[in-house]
């Protein structure tokens, strides 16, 4: 009984396996379809607890056993596995549902027919999912046909692989692996059990290739395989080998050689095979990655004491130079320019390690299919040339969309800016290396709008960049800034933001001579005196010392006593002699008794506003003079008074 009134799925897809023998369903999003069950029951995603899965296969079963008598309570069925779809629970189910059939004879009779029509009349997903699951304890003669039918489809995929794992269907689950793709590859491959050459050697060969979670299936492909057994017992050409290094150099990507299980023999294989007979582009990348987790290891591993692995590590590494250096690579990498499936990364990596140039045209081409790799960016501005400099800086602010990137400033750092943001990334590198010189055109308007960047280090560099061009900057500039300013979150980049704005001709810039105040010296036997404001700052030009003054940083005081207003006067200076403000009036008299017997006092910042106009410090009494006296003493005392010292 179809509830819904539209096409069985299983007709569906039926019609199509009949007409497309061997091909996946064509109506399906391949990156999409089975992803729910991967998360779940490969990812972990979500998971009950065991109590409440038993609690829910039960209360299912009861449903099942009382619509398999009256099936017009099927929508009761539908709303509860709608609502609790199998994939949470599906162990537990079987294993339950198992018992049932053992000593519940009502459920027995009518099981297998009832069970089939889940799978092949209806219209609802979660329904036929349930279906398939079940189906493993079905005895039903056509079921294997049943299921070939939902091998084409990754929502289904899942539960059929379970299905035939449950029967010990082992030969047709690695002609699923086959012919499937997506997610349905990652169901069928992470459940194949290989039995025999054939199946590991295809595991090894072919069972990464992937369109989704390519990493995934790769660690499971070559860690779970033996790869150095399949190196010694296998006669390959040159296809099947670059086949497996396709794979491998995903492997060694993520993982250093000593991370891999027989790493350094597995490497020595394929550094022998390509010393041999030489290879394509993968086995040109295989070099350079072998070559660069050797040297991130001797890094690393500096300290290592076994000199038979020292030398290992430095004789592969001498090979691989001695390989990659062959003129030969040159043409395999310029092959490659044209291929769409070749990551530009990996041609970026091996033009570098070749010393390969490359030329304006490749490099379009490159950009052009992958206009989001920091790689590449990298790249133009390390070793490219100032046309492809140029075509990259405006290229590339014209292709990221630079108004959905800069969103308005935020705390993110680079380091953790996530997979689906790169693009920032890319943006911090023009803005990281524009020159003024070489943009004058967009070098002022492209750092203002990078102002708004999410990422910290983004709006330090364009803060930076302006900076050198202020001069340059107009009222509308400035009036944009102050907004910025008012938006900020970041507090060292509020500041450095006041920097830019124009000094006020008003204000006073002051530097004095601190000589005799630098010997001050913090010691253990200071002593704390007081907490105050430094007073009359907003008389003081702090354009000078923004973005240079910091808390906890130490300042210095030394006696006006030459100011008409105040005899009694102390000025509080930076470590450059630059004036920021005097002690408060209410403050001074005793600290300037203090100074005037050649007492020693310094302070530290213990906080500081935004604009620079609060500059809270702590006051300490040094030790100082106690110890030039102790000198003096000791002076009189003996020409080698050093030695009295501890």
């Amino acid at each position: 009984m179809n509830i819904n009134k539209e096409k069985y799925i299983y007709d569906d897809l039926k019609e199509f396996y009949n007409k497309n023998k061997s091909q996946l369903y064509t109506y399906q999003d391949l990156e999409l379809s089975g992803k729910n069950e991967y998360e779940i029951s490969i990812k972990k995603s979500y998971q009950l607890k065991e109590y409440e899965k038993n609690r829910i296969s039960n209360e299912l079963i009861e449903i099942i056993i009382n619509v398999s008598k009256e099936y017009k309570q099927i929508k009761k069925l539908i709303n509860y596995i709608n609502a609790n779809p199998v994939i949470l629970y599906y162990d537990n189910y079987i294993k339950l549902l198992k018992n049932y059939l053992k000593y519940n004879d009502e459920l027995k009779k009518n099981f297998d027919k009832f069970i089939i029509n889940l799978v092949t009349k209806s219209s609802c997903e979660e329904i036929v999912k349930l279906g398939i699951i079940s189906s493993c304890l079905c005895s039903t003669d056509n079921l294997k046909e049943i299921l070939e039918v939902f091998t084409i489809h990754n929502e289904y995929i899942f539960y059929v692989i379970k299905c035939l794992t449950y029967l010990g269907e082992n030969d047709k689950i690695f002609e699923i692996c086959k012919n499937s793709y997506g997610y349905g590859k990652i169901f069928s491959v992470m459940n194949l059990s290989c039995v025999n050459k054939e199946m590991r050697n295809w595991l090894l060969e072919k069972g990464s290739t992937n369109n989704v979670e390519i990493s995934e299936l790769v660690e499971y492909c070559l860690l779970g395989g033996n790869l150095l057994k399949y190196f010694k017992e296998n006669e390959y050409d040159k296809e099947r080998f670059e086949n497996v290094i396709m794979h491998f150099t995903e492997l060694i990507y993520n993982y250093d050689i000593d991370e891999i299980e027989d790493g350094i023999d597995i490497c020595l294989n394929i550094i022998n095979f390509i010393e041999d007979k030489f290879g394509g582009i993968y086995s040109l990348y295989s070099i350079v990655l072998i070559s660069d987790s050797i040297e991130n290891s001797i890094f690393l591993d500096s300290n290592i004491n076994d000199k038979t692995i020292k030398q290992r590590y430095n004789n592969m590494l001498s090979r691989c130079k001695d390989i990659y250096i062959k003129k030969e690579w040159h043409e395999v990498i310029k092959k490659e320019f044209d291929n769409v499936d070749i990551e530009g990364s990996i041609l970026i990596s091996c033009a570098q390690k070749t010393k390969y140039k490359i030329k304006k045209m490749e490099f379009k081409r490159l950009f052009n299919r992958n206009y989001k790799s920091p790689i590449i960016y990298r790249y133009a501005v390390t070793y490219g040339s100032p046309s492809i400099k140029k075509f990259l800086f405006y290229e590339g602010i014209n292709k990221l969309n630079i108004y959905d990137l800069l969103t308005g400033p935020d705390n993110i750092k680079l380091e953790n800016v996530p997979y689906d943001k790169i693009e920032q990334v890319c943006f911090f590198i023009i803005i990281n290396y524009l020159k003024y010189e070489e943009f004058t055109d967009i070098y002022k308007d492209i750092n203002l709008h990078a102002l708004r960047s999410p990422i910290v280090e983004t709006r330090y560099e364009a803060i930076s960049n302006l900076n050198i061009i202020k001069e340059l900057l107009d009222e509308n500039d400035i009036d944009f800034i102050k907004e910025l300013i008012d938006d900020e979150v970041v507090k060292e980049i509020k500041r450095s933001l006041i920097v830019l704005l124009p000094k006020n001709k008003e204000k006073i810039i002051r530097y004095i001579d601190i000589t005799s105040q630098l010997r001050i010296k913090p010691h253990v036997k200071d002593i704390y005196l007081n907490t105050i404001q430094i007073s009359e700052t907003n008389y003081v030009d702090m354009s000078e010392v923004s973005n240079k003054l910091f808390e906890e940083e130490l300042v210095y005081l030394k006696r006006e006593s030459t100011n008409v207003y105040d005899e009694n006067a102390i000025l509080v200076t930076t470590n450059e002699g630059y004036v920021l403000g005097y002690i408060p009036k209410s403050d001074n008299f005793i600290l300037r008794n203090l100074m005037d017997n050649n007492k020693y006092i310094y302070g530290y910042i213990k906080s500081i506003n935004d604009d620079y106009t609060n500059i809270r410090i702590d006051l300490y009494l040094s030790y100082e003079d106690v110890l030039e006296e102790i000198t003096d003493t000791l002076t009189l005392l003996s020409n080698n008074y050093n030695s009295y010292l501890q």
